[in-house]
């Protein structure tokens, strides 16, 4: 006996409900292989120009007759910016507040996770947290 056509109904908009979703999934995940990859042959091609520009300022170097060594060439690995959520940042805070972590550090990764302004670096605004705590303790002992 066939269901009633509402209950048909409803029956197929599940299973289409779930083939969406699995659509999706599929989809997410063949974009998140995608930039993997992407990634990945970046990587490997910057890494070949680190080592081919390295050893040209050495040649160069030697040609002016400059000692070689100490030359190297870093290229920039960030090629996709993604920005740190603020759970992320919120738990590398209390990892550093833990003592697991120092705080260098985690202004470094702060700083990778374009969570500091664009152009200061880790140690300026270590030091202008450490001038804003100083303040603050001046106005706690004054008030």
């Amino acid at each position: 006996m066939p269901l009633p056509r509402t209950r048909q109904r409803w029956r197929h908009s599940a299973v289409d409900c779930w083939r969406n979703r699995n659509t999706r999934q599929r989809r997410r995940q063949r974009y998140v292989f995608a930039r993997r990859a992407t990634k990945a042959t970046l990587a490997s091609i910057t890494e070949s120009l680190d080592r081919g520009l390295t050893q040209a300022l050495g040649l160069l170097n030697l040609w002016l007759g400059v000692i070689p060594d100490g030359v190297e060439v870093l290229l920039n690995k960030d090629f996709f910016g993604e920005q740190m959520s603020a759970d992320e940042a919120v738990k590398l805070m209390q990892i550093a507040q833990q003592g697991y972590m120092s705080v260098d550090n985690l202004m470094f990764l702060y700083d990778r996770g374009e969570l500091l302004r664009p152009g200061v670096e880790p140690q300026e605004e270590r030091e202008l947290i450490e001038l804003q705590q100083s303040i603050q303790s001046v106005m706690q002992a004054e008030g």
